[in-house]
């Protein structure tokens, strides 16, 4: 068999396009409510991702407090 049929070809990164503005409002109800939302995915986003987001979220607000 010919080496190149074999190989896989190769994966660009995937870029996903901004969140619609139905999305964006879910998300931000997702993130301030995670008992709610769960383990459900709310605006494509995992409850590990929406975790992820709000430490992300909580450390931009605290540094952007006034000293």
């Amino acid at each position: 068999m010919d080496q190149q049929r074999l190989q896989r070809p190769s994966r660009s990164p995937t870029v996903l396009p901004p969140l619609p503005p139905r999305h964006a409002g879910s998300l931000a109800w997702a993130l301030d409510h995670p008992t709610n939302a769960g383990n459900a995915i709310w605006a494509s986003t995992t409850r590990n991702r929406r975790a992820q987001l709000r430490r992300e979220r909580t450390t931009t607000a605290a540094q952007r407090q006034p000293k």
